[in-house]
């Protein structure tokens, strides 16, 4: 993805799916065009995308804001009604020592908020539909409290109240300071999952860092989530309508077969994780490409099918789209992911299977999970939640310079915090970091039943890790010798 955003940044247009299609640097200059021949910017009206009878006055009652601070409103994607019904809001807490100036801190929190729109956002139900509302002025004052507790204990409570929060609609995006001395600070960001991605988070924290440390630094213009929003809505066609129904041909989703867990009354969270040094590649393939089969692989087993289906975290960044590396916002859908496994194949044909099929989705990856998903017989689930049994991820965690620097400050991040309620469902987290690759399994369960759900969480992530080794180190053996215990 970087070397696709690496590519337009010299006016060229190289996409994730040319990569994975060809193995040569060569074979893929010799199809290079000039992007400014393929990208655009989105061209689009305010308010066009939902229904033309629709009431501001209405909106702005349910939000408690004023009418005229509203500048546009246009539907959630599908991946941020997910954020906003099935997650907390994220907490980004940074351990400050030094003298603050929230002068300067207040001013580049306004600088912020008046340059990426999605800080400006908001978000309400209206007759059944979750929509974002853009504001001419957003919350931009930072909110300072004192205490004289320990500053982890105030974090502490601060994830308490999130997780029990019961709206995180009418004002998602928050910054604030707790100062236990005149040296001694803790800073938090609160955002919904809903206003960021992992490749924006590090970016705006920088600019935070930025206006706090030059005092004149001017805010320029950058492209708009809602002009993202406007721009898929223009790639969405007939092609992509088709390809999706060849995809998804008599399909199912795949269900994991869960222990007993009770009623979904009570949810605490799960996460458990293990993790094993990097294994060497098998060629032609990428870490998630050797997860994403190894899972297929897992799936399979625990299922009996030789058929399954899993949502896959997809960055959309790649658009040909002008600026959208720039965008503060959740640029990502969740597709499915259908693979169909043969005993016979070996190790290294599955790879080269799911890297073809990924190849091809990403071509077609901005019509709405949910309309994916009502192409497919199983369709989305009444309640709204993603139709997917497990949801996979693959995160690259970037080591080095802290990402928040103040002047005259020590800065060091903490552990970020966010809830995830995900009843009959597990998100497979991949996550390569410092020579490392780690596997989470995140899940939700009855109270009363954590032990045995934390025992088939720890037991799925092994069983993932056993398959990537097993592929790594022998990419010829056949599936059929690579039978897990069910």
């Amino acid at each position: 993805m970087r070397v696709s955003a690496l590519s337009r940044s010299s006016a060229f247009k190289v996409s994730v799916s040319d990569i994975f299609r060809h193995r040569y640097l060569s074979k893929i200059s010799f199809n290079l065009s000039p992007e400014k021949s393929n990208s655009s910017s989105p061209s689009f009206h305010p308010l066009s995308l939902v229904d033309p009878g629709i009431s501001l006055q209405d909106i702005s009652s349910s939000l408690s804001i004023d009418v005229h601070n509203i500048v546009d409103v246009v539907p959630a994607t599908d991946s941020q009604v997910w954020f906003l019904t099935q997650w907390s809001s994220s907490l980004f807490p940074f351990q400050l020592t030094g003298q603050l100036d929230l002068t300067r801190l207040n001013f580049a929190l306004r600088r912020l908020v008046e340059k990426h729109q999605i800080l400006r956002t908001v978000f309400c139900e209206h007759h059944g539909r979750m929509l974002q509302v853009v504001l001419r002025q957003g919350y931009s004052h930072v909110e300072h409290i004192r205490t004289h507790r320990p500053l982890e204990s105030v974090l502490r409570d601060f994830s308490d109240k999130e997780r029990t929060r019961s709206s995180l609609l009418s004002q998602p995006f928050k910054l604030m300071v707790v100062s236990s001395s005149c040296t001694e600070h803790m800073l938090v960001l609160r955002l919904s999952h809903a206003q960021y991605d992992g490749y924006s988070l590090f970016p705006l924290l920088q600019e935070l860092s930025l206006a706090y440390n030059d005092h004149s630094s001017s805010s320029s213009t950058v492209g708009s989530f809602s002009d993202y929003v406007y721009f898929s809505q223009q790639q969405r066609s007939t092609e992509s309508k088709e390809f999706w129904e060849e995809q998804l041909h008599n399909s199912s989703i795949t269900m994991i077969p869960f222990p007993p867990s009770g009623t979904n009354d009570g949810l605490i969270s799960i996460r458990e994780h293990t993790s094993i040094d990097l294994p060497t590649l098998p060629l032609d393939t990428t870490y998630p490409i050797l997860v994403n089969a190894a899972i297929a692989l897992v799936l399979s087993t625990l299922t009996n099918s030789d058929d399954v289906l899993f949502g896959l975290v997809v960055n959309t960044r790649t658009s040909p789209m002008q600026g959208i590396d720039a965008i503060v916002g959740p640029c990502i859908n969740i597709l499915p992911l259908r693979v169909l496994l043969h005993e016979s194949e070996d190790a290294k044909d599955l790879c080269t299977y799911v890297r073809e099929k990924y190849a091809k989705i990403s071509q077609y990856c901005h019509l709405d999970l949910m309309r994916v998903a009502a192409l497919n017989t199983s369709g989305p689930n009444s309640d709204g939640r993603l139709p997917y049994g497990c949801v996979v991820n693959h995160i690259s965690a970037d080591e080095g310079h802290e990402p928040l620097s103040l002047k005259g400050l020590s800065c060091s991040a903490l552990q970020s915090a966010a809830a995830i309620n995900l009843p009959n469902q597990i998100l497979i987290r991949s996550v390569t970091q410092g020579g490392k690759l780690r596997i989470e399994v995140l899940s939700s369960v009855n109270a009363k039943l954590r032990a045995n759900m934390s025992d088939f969480a720890q037991s799925i992530a092994t069983r993932v890790l056993h398959v990537v080794r097993l592929f790594s180190e022998a990419p010829e053996s056949t599936l059929s010798s690579m039978k897990l215990r069910p």
